[in-house]
């Protein structure tokens, strides 16, 4: 496992058989959100078959996060299509990306 950090926001990477899970840990803001980006964009470059996003360890999410993953989605379908979002995020994930009429893009596993 991998870990990046920036004060109490960090992301971890976990291999796992088919892929790749990476997950952002904390406040997911204007602050955090080129960090889970770039993040997201090496994993979808690797060699892995396929990159899980698991959101359940973010604790705040506002529309720069939204906007991270909903690039990356698009990023993912656009090439390989390999970028699949855990269900399994916190409420207030959860509600956010309905607000914003974006929770039936993404792409679940």
């Amino acid at each position: 496992m991998t870990e990046s950090t920036q004060g109490a926001f960090h992301i971890e990477s976990e291999s796992i058989a088919e892929g790749v899970v990476v997950r952002p840990i904390g406040e997911l803001d204007i602050a955090t959100s080129d960090e889970l980006s770039d993040a997201l964009q090496r994993a979808l470059d690797s060699d892995a078959q396929s990159v899980v996003l698991a959101l359940d360890g973010v604790t705040f999410i506002d529309s720069a996060g939204v906007r991270c993953v909903l690039q990356a989605v698009a990023v993912s379908q656009a090439g390989a299509d390999k970028l699949r979002v855990r269900r399994d995020h916190a409420e207030q994930v959860t509600r956010l990306f309905e607000l914003v009429g974006a929770i039936d893009r993404l792409p679940y596993e």
